[in-house]
């Protein structure tokens, strides 16, 4: 018996001295795993550079409900606008932040566009970008009545007469206008001869179409979707790379038509410059969990946004290539003011 209880002893000793090294190794790899893990330690501000109730507000919006919902964040999520300068204001305010991971804000191309055009000194490199979120199409609208009866009566009308239709644009250099330039480029046309009427919104621009005051306006799509319901705006063609669903399954793509257009106000977050990879991480991760909710896949169909999420990396180039892109198209309109 004492023999017994010897080799039990000798055996319960020796896994022990196996077993507690695996277990401190273990824990000690946790350790090092939850230090290296970057977590917000007080509440964070979402910096919206633009006014409430406008298009990348509700992106915001959209994203604290999903966060709030599936309790993604302990902290505060707080949204604060700042509207003015085609968003360069909000973007300036960003960029005098701390880079610690409590300051985050949504994008979109006037980052690009403002550097282009000189509005603003601010470019990429002084951001730090974290994600794309979606891309949506910009619509091309007309009165229901309006003699442009069809998208190819749209493309045959530049073609002959660029000068015979004024299209309303929420601002200059806006993807819109670059939207509206690429359209005459594809059918040959000098983009110069565009007659563009700006206006201080999408919404501003379809309430002159439907007041006859303009033939045609350029506009982000989800915007012309009450109207379309109403039967007082007629969508006769959209930017996107295929057929957009819901409202707009019978709306042709420029594509289709014959103008190769294919282009799309994007919706992004940054941070300030210089965030660390830790926080940046998490940043990228938070928000891919928000996009495969149902509740936001809903809200992009909602809106017949295209969903094409790009983490940091991924980001960092789509927006270089952005850039250029947007530099060649406002040089051969006349509004390049950088070197």
């Amino acid at each position: 018996m004492k023999s017994g209880h010897a080799n039990k002893d000798m055996l319960t000793t020796a896994f022990s001295r196996i077993l507690l090294p695996i277990i401190f190794i273990y824990s000690w790899s946790l350790t090092c795993l939850a230090a290296d893990q970057w977590l917000p330690s007080k509440g964070v501000e979402v910096v919206v550079p633009g006014g409430g109730g406008g298009g990348i507000d509700s992106v915001a919006r959209a994203i604290q409900s999903v966060i709030q919902e599936k309790k993604l964040m302990k902290q505060p999520f707080t949204i604060v606008n700042k509207p003015g300068g085609s968003a360069s204001i909000g973007l300036t305010y960003l960029s005098r932040l701390p880079a610690d991971g409590h300051y985050i804000a949504m994008g979109s191309g006037a980052l690009l566009t403002n550097h282009i055009t000189g509005r603003s000194s601010l470019q990429l490199a002084d951001f730090s970008p974290i994600a794309q979120l979606f891309t949506e199409s910009i619509s091309f609208s007309v009165e229901a009545d309006s003699p442009i009866k069809t998208g190819r009566d749209l493309l045959n009308r530049l073609k002959a007469d660029p000068g015979s239709i004024r299209v309303g644009l929420p601002s200059i250099a806006s993807t819109n206008h670059i939207a509206s330039a690429l359209i005459l480029k594809s059918l040959g046309v000098d983009p110069k001869l565009l007659k563009t009427v700006i206006f201080n919104s999408s919404a501003a621009g379809i309430t002159a179409v439907l007041g006859g005051h303009i033939e045609l306006v350029a506009a982000p799509a989800a915007n012309t979707i009450p109207f379309m319901k109403a039967g007082t705006l007629r969508v006769i063609a959209v930017s996107a790379e295929k057929r957009l669903s819901g409202e707009f399954s019978n709306v042709p793509t420029l594509k289709e038509l014959g103008s190769d257009v294919v282009i799309g106000a994007y919706r992004s977050a940054l941070g300030p410059k210089g965030m660390s990879s830790e926080t940046i991480s998490y940043w990228e991760e938070l928000l891919r969990n928000v996009v495969q909710s149902k509740e936001w896949k809903d809200y992009l169909a909602k809106n017949s946004w295209e969903d094409n999420f790009l983490g940091a990396k991924e980001s960092a180039l789509f927006l270089n290539k952005q850039y250029k892109g947007f530099h060649d198209v406002l040089s051969e309109l006349g509004m390049v003011k950088i070197n």
